[in-house]
């Protein structure tokens, strides 16, 4: 039995990912509002950024000017991964509410990744994580009814 004072595995590795990447990462901390972009569709990629506090959205434009949400981001998520292999991002990052967001050079990550192991293995997990729920969330919308999707998003959540 758990004792209800006691952080959750997935609090205690997002606590230590932190602390991590506090010490041995140049770190660029902001606080966003509702509406503010962290980054667009787009823009030459440059940094990851982690949610420290708040929600993000992760938005796409379809063809005829619709915004579609293609995730939501909470405390502990990374979000720009999209832009590693093109060099450029290819979605939108918009806060949802007040947040603080840490913003981290790709290139300073990976070189600090090269001199603490630690923090390149935090790197690839949160990218799997991000993988894992890409799947979860096509599987769902390509199988289950609207009403099921929202039940399986709420659980998630």
């Amino acid at each position: 039995m758990t004792n209800a004072h006691q952080p959750t595995d997935a609090a205690r590795q997002m606590s230590e990912t932190l602390a991590l990447l506090q010490a041995h990462v140049p770190i660029q901390r902001r606080v966003v509002h509702a509406g503010d972009r962290l980054f667009q569709a787009g823009q030459p990629f440059t940094t990851l950024h982690v949610l420290n506090s708040g929600f993000v959205k992760v938005v796409n434009l379809a063809a005829d000017g619709r915004e579609q949400v293609v995730g939501l981001q909470f405390k502990g998520d990374w979000l720009g991964f999209d832009g590693i292999a093109s060099e450029r991002h290819t979605c939108d990052a918009v806060a949802l509410d007040t947040g603080e967001v840490w913003s981290l050079r790709y290139a300073d990550l990976l070189a600090a990744g090269a001199r603490e192991p630690r923090l390149l293995q935090r790197l690839h997990a949160a990218m799997s994580r991000e993988l894992g729920r890409d799947r979860e969330s096509m599987l769902s919308m390509a199988t289950l009814p609207a009403d099921a999707r929202v039940a399986d998003f709420l659980r998630s959540w």
